[in-house]
């Protein structure tokens, strides 16, 4: 079972920051996540070298925040470029 916190005992404020900071990470995260996901899809349904370019920005830019790993944005890529051929 999990361990009771003694009564009256108070987080510490750099835990209660670090809470915050969590959650707004996660959040950013989260929308980084679903747009990729939404311009995929986009994608799917009407192949344009437009939608490619949109969505290789995405997928670098989700990389570089290191919400998806790099190898996987550059498997993406290169998947979705042959579809374009």
């Amino acid at each position: 079972m999990a361990e009771e916190k003694a009564p009256g005992k108070k987080k510490a404020p750099t835990a209660l920051k670090r809470q915050k900071q969590d959650a707004k990470k996660s959040l950013n995260n989260r929308m980084k996540k679903s747009k990729l996901h939404t311009q995929r899809v986009k994608f799917e349904k009407e192949t344009t070298r437009d939608g490619l370019g949109t969505l290789f920005s995405i997928l670098d830019k989700a990389a570089k925040s290191g919400v998806i790993k790099p190898n996987k944005a550059s498997r993406l890529k290169s998947r979705l470029a042959k579809r374009v051929k």
